[in-house]
């Protein structure tokens, strides 16, 4: 797998897991089949008000996997080998659901 042109720039030199990604610039998602983001119920329709993030297809779509913030498998997302056996099978499912969605 590789990364995105636009993503290797942003990650430049940093060691860092993630990189952030200002709003100005959410345009440069548009290739996204599938958002994985931690919050709650009101997530979905929060991006989907959005005038910049509601652009997004994988938002249109629904392809939005929300990681309950007060749930396991929101704290399982750093991996151990207590953690994933107890929540692969939730995450896979939620994961196909959205990878339905993808148009």
């Amino acid at each position: 797998m590789t990364l995105p042109d636009y993503l290797e720039e942003l990650e430049g030199d940093s060691d860092e897991f993630s990189v952030g990604i200002s709003a100005e610039n959410v345009d440069k998602l548009q290739d996204l089949d599938i958002i994985i983001a931690y919050g709650d119920e009101t997530l979905v329709k929060t991006l989907q008000d959005d005038p910049r993030l509601g652009t997004l297809p994988a938002v249109q779509n629904g392809s939005v996997v929300v990681l309950d913030n007060d749930t396991p498998i929101a704290a399982s997302c750093t991996p151990s080998a207590l953690s994933i056996p107890a929540t692969i099978d939730e995450y896979l499912s939620l994961l196909g659901e959205a990878a339905d969605k993808v148009k």
